[in-house]
């Protein structure tokens, strides 16, 4: 890869770290809204399951709140 762009290897590898640490930090911070819009699910589960008296959705879904938190550990 390094000829094919006319650098040193040790340039391309500096490029690869740094686009890695990129890509990580775009995945983590996707990650965090994925969960926080699943916690937000939940907790109107929780509410409207409890006013019609749907208890098991009440169950499940603090059970997948508790899942997220990393809670059922």
């Amino acid at each position: 890869m390094a000829t094919d762009w006319g650098m040193s290897e040790r340039q391309a590898y500096r490029y690869l770290k740094e686009a890695r640490a990129v890509i990580i930090e775009d995945i983590d911070k996707d990650r965090r809204d994925v969960v926080a819009e699943a916690i937000a699910t939940c907790r109107m589960v929780i509410r409207e399951a409890s006013k019609a008296g749907q208890y098991n959705n009440v169950i499940g879904a603090v059970n997948a709140l508790s899942r997220l938190g990393k809670l059922d550990a």
